[in-house]
């Protein structure tokens, strides 16, 4: 599961920031940041991951582009044993994600007959990250 949490002691820019991108209401943002909560759970490949992968994305380029974030994102199977992701690990996760939709979009052409071999794969989206 990756949690997004906002950063504890956020500003008004940050409250508007996150309200842009997460759409959370000011009263919703100010408690998880003081209760150190997600304002977003995403669990890979479940019912939203064509939309939420998309979403991951922008986050990294975040992440990367601007000095300074109001959010963290952390990885793990509960809050409570969640790893905070820096801008490279995050990076790393979301192409390990890509590699296997990848890989399960090569088994899924192989198994229908669509291609004779791994070789003629050719993806069947455009890559996200």
């Amino acid at each position: 599961m990756i949690f997004i949490i906002p950063k504890q002691d956020v500003t008004a820019t940050d409250i508007a920031q996150l309200r842009k991108l997460f759409g959370s209401a000011i009263s919703d943002i100010k408690l998880a940041s003081k209760l150190r909560k997600p304002l977003v759970e995403i669990e890979p490949f479940t019912t939203n991951w064509d939309e939420e992968k998309f979403y991951l994305a922008k986050l990294y380029r975040l992440l990367v582009g601007q000095a300074s974030v109001p959010f963290e994102i952390l990885e793990g199977s509960s809050l409570e044993d969640a790893e905070f992701l820096s801008s490279g690990a995050l990076y790393s996760r979301l192409a390990t994600l890509r590699e296997i939709e990848l890989e399960q979009q090569r088994l899924t052409d192989l198994e229908m007959g669509y291609i004779g071999s791994p070789e003629e794969f050719r993806p069947h989206d455009q890559d996200w990250l």
